[in-house]
């Protein structure tokens, strides 16, 4: 396995400072710790004999798939007083890893009727201690470039090219070296306001050196609208994508249609109403088991009070799972029913904080020895606090909790990450 020179990975970031320091323009550091915790938590039994001696054969398992203290220290350059231009590199180590990034950006000063944006990164980790997987040393990368002409006062139209890639030290069944490229050609029509409306075309493919069964190329269609107006406003997203491999016979090709559509309106200075629906469309062209074509639709029509930096709404949640196979009792429909709970403040420059709360029922059209209805508890919340001048913390978590009938069933899952950064 590769090895990347360790003094190397620790100094460059602070040469990359040293030698842009000597350049007119504006140069910042970054310091900071972290912490990362993922782990899923359900029962087990272990000798398929439930129900013959509980006691004995039915134990709790918790699975841990990441644990780990981080530092890391950034440098960031704008030779530029308008920021046109910005480089950075930055050095991440864990107890397990260490890992290297190093980003460019470019952005066309205003004032031209020709726009020209630019953004890459590469990144480059290397698992040096504990348990490791072929798949945990890699470099991977990508590049995006986006040109956008005006057609009229209030038309655009814009083109973007975005690569990537991902190359592992050692190959599995289940990490491939691979790269993707894609092509997208678009309009872009302010309405009036800060409303707009961008409708765009795109082609994609990937490819898999070591497995071809596993290249593909997609076509399709995308739309956006955002919509504002004196007591509300409307925000839509809608795509169409058509994905072909190149497996014989037709194998795992589908046609996805997807929709996401958020509406607000406001009554007075504080009440407001939302409604958030949601589609997935999936069809294959030559459906099976473990392909089956589906439907699923979820709403949320919450009601709630904003002033000022807060705004909290709360309101029923629905959503259900429509399959389409032959063999009914395999399917995974499912009407699932809750209240869901938001929280947002967002006013203020110094904290960010943005929590969701889902408690419902989730109950199956068809179950069996492997599938049961459960109660649910789905948590996501993301913080962001400058504590001081230049110093900040942030906070993601996201937790899901399942209460079966029968213990042996329940199921938790925790993603816990946390920062904390100085920059100088």
């Amino acid at each position: 396995m590769r090895r990347f020179p360790l003094a190397l990975l620790i100094i460059l970031p602070v040469v990359l400072g040293t030698c842009v320091s000597s350049f007119a323009g504006k140069l910042s550091y970054s310091a900071g710790v972290g912490y990362e915790y993922l782990s899923q938590e359900f029962f087990e039994d272990s000798l398929g004999l439930s129900g013959v001696d509980s006691l004995a054969t039915i134990t709790r398992v918790k699975t841990t798939y990441l644990d780990d203290f981080r530092g890391e220290f950034a440098v960031r350059y704008s030779p530029f007083q308008d920021d046109r231009v910005e480089l950075g590199a930055s050095y991440e180590q864990t107890p397990d890893f260490l890992r290297i990034k190093v980003t460019s950006r470019y952005r066309q000063p205003r004032g031209g009727t020709t726009v020209f944006q630019w953004d890459g990164e590469l990144v480059a980790k290397e698992a040096y201690s504990g348990d490791t997987d072929a798949s945990d040393s890699y470099v991977d990368g990508y590049g995006k470039a986006k040109l956008v002409l005006p057609l009229a006062e209030n038309t655009r139209l814009w083109g973007q090219v975005r690569t990537e890639f991902i190359r592992f030290d050692s190959t599995t069944s289940f990490s491939f070296n691979h790269y993707r490229a894609e092509g997208k050609a678009g309009v872009t029509q302010y309405l009036g306001g800060l409303s707009v409306l961008d409708v765009d075309l795109f082609y994609q493919l990937r490819g898999v050196p070591d497995s071809s069964d596993l290249d593909y190329d997609a076509f399709g269609a995308e739309l956006a609208w955002f919509g504002l107006y004196e007591r509300g406003d409307v925000d839509l997203f809608t795509r169409l994508e058509s994905r072909g491999y190149e497996k014989q016979g037709g194998v795992d090709d589908y046609l996805r249609m997807e929709v996401d559509l958020r509406h607000r309106i406001r009554f007075g200075h504080s009440l407001v109403a939302r409604q958030e629906f949601d589609l997935e469309v999936l069809s294959f062209d030559n459906p099976d088991l473990l392909n089956s074509n589906y439907t699923r639709v979820g709403l949320d029509l919450l009601g709630g009070w904003e002033r000022d930096a807060v705004s909290v709404a709360l309101g029923p949640h629905i959503e259900l799972l429509d399959e389409k196979l032959s063999e009914s009792t395999s399917s995974e429909e499912y009407v699932e029913t809750g209240l869901k709970t938001e929280l947002d403040y967002y006013g203020s420059t110094s904290l960010f904080l943005s929590l969701e709360s889902v408690f419902g029922y989730r109950n199956l059209q068809y179950v069996d020895d492997l599938s049961s209805d459960f109660v649910f508890e789905r948590i996501d919340l993301v913080a962001d606090w400058e504590i001081v001048n230049m110093l900040h913390a942030n906070l993601l978590l996201s937790a899901q909790w399942e209460w079966h009938d029968a213990d042996i069933d329940d199921n938790q899952i925790l993603l816990f990450s946390s920062g904390l950064s100085y920059g100088f």
